[in-house]
């Protein structure tokens, strides 16, 4: 079985994703699942933007 590559530009995203549902939620639901989610959020930018090198070429 072939290995498959992680594809850090995704995770980039996903990332930034996680961080506005973070905003939303400390503002309308809780604050400190909120503040988790924006935690989860930054640490998956701080690895895909650290790995921007091994995104994918257009």
């Amino acid at each position: 079985m072939k290995k498959q590559e992680t594809n850090y530009q995704a995770i980039f995203f996903m990332g930034a994703t996680f961080v506005a549902v973070g905003v939303v939620f400390m503002n309308t639901v809780n604050h400190v699942l909120g503040v988790v989610f924006i935690a989860i959020g930054g640490l998956n930018m701080i690895i895909g933007g650290k790995n921007k090198e091994k995104w994918p070429k257009k």
